[in-house]
């Protein structure tokens, strides 16, 4: 056992055989991190070796002191019964006598006898636990005056365990009186941290294949005790729910690459976790019309909520096919960017700018810039970057520019070998408080989307090219920012004379009458480029006609990049 976990020990042993002062000893810790799980699992085997018994109860609904009495007196001599074994059996057991009792004869009058009469309840060598003190419907003077009889006129050892602060919220002004008469010591659990994580998630575990719970390492089990540490939200019977759910989508999708890659599970687990406790409280928005992923509702600042998951808890559907393909896509995503930020300083001060300086931030704004167009960032980590630059520039007024951040990115992107995905750009989602700011950032976020052309994913074919210009001639998003350099200039060489031709004219339909300043910045960089492929084309072409359409097409291109309006044939 950890130190702390025995020291809490040894302070409740010590308060059962030594204490003097008649009075209760309060176990105080928020909820959620493991004060029932450390009382039933824990407490109670190791006050067993010390030959002191403990008896359990849960004030959870309770409303009189009759029915304390009733859970009580099973609760004794159900233990006593099955000496101290704990099982399934039991518990549902217990919930049906409690419902019995009535019908039995176990009678809660008190008048005229002693408690120990009445129950046939020794007090020595015993340990009275009363859980979820602030979840029971009884007045709470009411409740810590029976607690203080126990205590003072039957010389019974009593451990409340609750949350006070939800136990003042209850009972407000007379708190502290009614306190001060009951309890003597308190024993503060959160010193302890959090207990019975590596149970749970082992629990699970062992009914499924455990390499998907193999990131539950032992520093894997501290980063989500933190979790629940850190989230009051999120609790013990969050982690659990998250864990069936978490199984459950495992065991749906067999073997695949999610299975296949550790901290791919992790996202998804956490992202669970993340959303459990929104869910289970009610407190949930629904998912966004667009996009895989979910930052605000997953795991925020850390881990999303990938959106078949929502699916299956909120709708119980589960699409298999989906969840492999969003694997693949965070994979990426998720490698990249945790090998870039491992060595940038620059963009781990920019995703934690809330921890930093204005002097610190000010350096990650121009270091990001010079990154960006030296191609030293991946482009998974652009999305995440213009997300907090927007928060910088908008909701704190950094001199920073999202729209000329913007005109950097998309320049890279035009030049990216790589197949692109939107979604995975954009798999953060970081608000910005400024309306204004807001509005800004989806323009860029349109103009990035426009740039990564669902077309980029496919093999450039000339003559797919053309018949697409031909349909688009009123289009001013631009028709070549997404085409890849290398890939027009084989197109190009190898082109028939009657395609050739057909490209010059539908590119002079679709430019004529414009210049360049009439498109996207990043339609005129990849432009530039194309002309200068298409250049080394005509060098290459032997062919009168051919090489005479190049030069055609030449004209054309070097136009609109004059800014030199053209009239169509």
């Amino acid at each position: 056992m950890r130190p702390e976990v025995v020291e809490v020990c040894n302070r409740i042993e010590n308060y059962c055989n030594e204490d003097k002062n008649e009075k209760a000893l309060l176990l105080n810790g928020r909820w959620g991190i493991g004060k029932s799980f450390f009382v039933c699992n824990v407490l109670k085997e190791y006050l067993g070796r010390k030959e002191i018994k403990l008896c359990y109860v849960s004030l959870y609904g309770v409303s009189s002191v009759e029915e304390i009495n009733r859970r009580l007196y099973f609760e004794y001599w159900g233990i006593s019964a099955n000496q101290g074994t704990v099982g399934k059996a039991k518990i549902v057991v217990t919930t049906i006598a409690r419902i019995a009792l009535d019908h039995v004869g176990v009678n809660a009058d008190l008048v005229g006898k002693t408690w120990e009469e009445i129950y046939k309840i020794t007090a020595t060598g015993l340990l009275i636990v009363f859980d979820d003190a602030e979840r029971s419907n009884l007045d709470t003077e009411e409740l810590f005056g029976y607690i203080n009889n126990l205590c003072d006129l039957d010389g019974a050892k009593v451990l409340i365990v609750a949350d006070e602060e939800r136990l003042k919220e209850k009972t407000k002004e007379y708190y502290c009186c009614v306190r001060e008469k009951t309890i003597g010591d308190v024993i503060r659990f959160e010193k302890v941290g959090v207990l019975g994580v590596s149970e749970v998630i082992y629990s699970f575990s062992r009914d499924i294949h455990t390499k998907v719970f193999d990131f539950a390492d032992e520093n894997g089990i501290e980063m989500i005790e933190q979790v629940l540490l850190r989230n009051e939200n999120i609790n013990m019977r969050t982690l659990k729910y998250s864990c069936q759910k978490y199984s459950d989508i495992m065991n749906a999708i067999n073997e695949c690459n999610v299975r296949s890659n550790k901290e791919l599970r992790k996202a998804f687990f956490l992202g669970l976790l993340g959303f459990s406790a929104k869910y289970l409280t009610g407190e949930y928005s629904p998912f966004p019309a667009e996009g895989s992923y979910s930052n605000e509702l997953g795991l925020k600042g850390a881990y999303p909520l990938f959106r078949p998951c929502y699916e299956y808890v909120v709708e119980g559907k589960m699409n298999v096919d989906e969840i492999r393909r969003i694997g693949s896509a965070y994979r990426r995503f998720f490698n990249q960017t945790l090998d870039y930020a491992k060595k940038s300083e620059h963009y781990l001060t920019l995703t934690d700018y809330e921890n930093h300086s204005d002097e610190d931030i000010i350096k990650a704004l121009s270091g990001i810039k010079n990154e960006i167009n030296n191609s030293s960032i991946p482009y998974c980590a652009y999305g995440t970057i213009l997300m907090y630059v927007a928060v910088l520039q908008y909701d704190y007024g950094f001199e920073a520019s999202i729209t000329e951040l913007t005109d950097d990115i998309c320049k890279q992107l035009v030049t990216s070998q790589e197949n692109i995905s939107y979604r995975e750009l954009f798999i953060d989602k970081i608000s910005v408080s400024n309306a204004k700011g807001e509005e800004e950032l989806k323009k860029c976020c349109k103009r990035i989307e426009k740039t990564i052309s669902p077309i980029k994913k496919k093999k450039f074919v000339l003559e797919e090219f053309i018949d697409t210009v031909s349909k688009h001639h009123s289009d001013s998003n631009g028709i070549v920012y997404w085409i890849n350099q290398g890939e027009w200039y084989k197109a190009l060489v190898d082109a028939k004379p009657h395609l050739l031709n057909r490209l010059v004219e539908e590119m002079t339909r679709y430019y004529g009458g414009s210049k360049i300043s009439d498109y996207p910045p990043e339609e005129k960089e990849n432009l530039k480029a194309l002309f200068d492929m298409t250049s080394a084309v005509k060098e290459f072409r032997k062919d009168r006609i051919g090489r005479k359409h190049i030069e055609n097409l030449m004209k054309v291109m070097s136009a609109v990049l004059a800014r030199v309006p053209l009239v169509a044939n």
